[in-house]
């Protein structure tokens, strides 16, 4: 008697076990979505509901992006073609322009449930002014982030949602630098100083005409305390006063030929560097002396544009983004593929943006991930950083928005 109940006993158990191993697949709308390493990586958010995709290669698969979606037995996704492999499905997504792919999974009793399928991050265009012109530098400072353009100077306080223009200053700007209630705009004609938040502006102008060619223009502006820093098409201006008064780097400095086209200086207390038409330059003592490094493989590529962090200097160059780890003494190329017109840095974040658009590295430099037409506007002519947000700004009159999708 013991047996038999023993045996019926056993019998009950193998069967609720199989009922219990059959139910959750029954009802299972669960579903793992997954990218081919080469094309990119699939990162869940903490719900589950929602699955962000980041690619190696934005511009090139942003708009058809093959996905893999594996699901329970008898389980059927509503997008896809089921695939030589059981209850595993391919599709193929467009994420571009902030589009999101919604796809349901049904259970084999009908049971659904839905999931969202997004671009890792959010590329917003936006509007400066209707009159802007084509942005040729970006500067930001606490939340105020302020833009050089053909038209002046625009400022946001709003992360670029809105912009007003600064009011006492027309014409186009080619670089700015802006603390409290100070503004130092680069021009054509020298370097516009205000101290009243931009109500008003005084010109130092300083070289002019010279067979036909404005040597004058300022080109870069930077400012350390009461010391300010300028570049222009004829070398690098020093003032120690807030630009009460001047003075010249020597001519011969930084060619021998003093022909001395500067384009851009960055200060970081008395380490000064500069970049022009085949150079590159540092300075140790403020500004008094400059001495040319081991810069770049190829002594004619331009250095366009600085940026510094820590200790180190990467450089928007003819040829591409490069990286100096010891304090600009010699440079290796991170991006060597296009012409960058700027570069910026924050944490782990780099971004160099050209006329094909830009690149971006999230882990500080080791690898880049190109965005071109597809993701925002070409034509990117200025970038800065703040918070993982990146403004870059381009030709005509806008100005791309990247940051990471919440």
């Amino acid at each position: 008697m013991n047996k038999f109940f023993l045996g019926v006993a056993t019998l009950l158990l193998v069967v609720l076990s199989a009922c219990n191993k059959q139910e959750p697949a029954y009802s299972d709308n669960r579903m793992i979505v997954s990218i081919d390493s080469s094309i990119g990586r699939v990162v869940p958010r903490h719900s589950g509901d929602t699955v962000l995709v980041e690619l190696n290669n934005p511009s090139t698969t942003l708009a058809a992006v093959p996905l893999s979606y594996s699901v329970a037995h008898g389980a059927v996704p509503d997008s896809g073609v089921l695939s030589s492999v059981p209850d595993v499905w391919k599709d193929t997504v467009d994420l571009t322009h902030n589009k999101v792919c919604t796809v349901t999974v049904r259970a084999a009793n009908g049971m659904t449930h839905s999931y969202v399928i997004a671009f890792a991050y959010v590329i917003e265009d936006h509007t400066i002014s209707s009159d802007a012109g084509t942005t040729n530098d970006l500067f930001l400072k606490g939340d105020s982030l302020y833009v050089a353009n053909a038209r002046g100077v625009f400022y946001s306080t709003d992360g670029a949602v809105s912009f007003s223009k600064v009011p006492g200053l027309s014409g186009e700007v080619t670089c700015v630098y802006a603390r409290g209630n100070e503004i130092y705009a680069g021009t054509a004609n020298g370097l516009a100083m205000s101290f009243d938040g931009g109500q008003s502006f005084l010109t130092h102008q300083f070289e002019g005409l010279t067979n036909g060619y404005n040597f004058g223009i300022v080109t870069g502006v930077d400012v350390q305390g009461d010391t300010v820093y300028v570049s222009t098409r004829d070398g690098v201006y020093v003032s120690r006063d807030k630009g009460t008064s001047w003075g010249r780097v020597p001519k011969g400095t930084f060619t021998a030929s003093g022909n001395e086209d500067m384009l851009c200086i960055i200060a970081r207390g008395n380490m000064v560097y500069a970049g022009m038409y085949g150079g590159y330059f540092i300075s140790y003592d403020g500004g008094r002396t400059f001495h040319r490094t081991n810069s770049f493989r190829e002594w004619y590529v331009y250095c366009y544009r600085l940026a510094f962090q820590n200790g180190e200097v990467y450089a928007a160059t003819g040829a591409g983004v490069a990286v100096s780890t010891n304090g600009g003494q010699s440079f290796g190329w991170a991006w060597e593929q296009e012409v960058m017109n700027d570069v910026s840095v924050e944490g782990d974040v780099v971004c160099g943006v050209s006329g094909a658009g830009m690149v971006i590295s999230r882990d500080g430099g080791g690898s880049y991930v190109s965005y071109g037409g597809q993701v925002g506007a070409t034509g990117e002519t200025a970038v800065e950083i703040r918070k993982d947000v990146i403004y870059a700004g381009f030709y005509q009159k806008g100005m791309v928005v990247v940051m990471r999708r919440r």
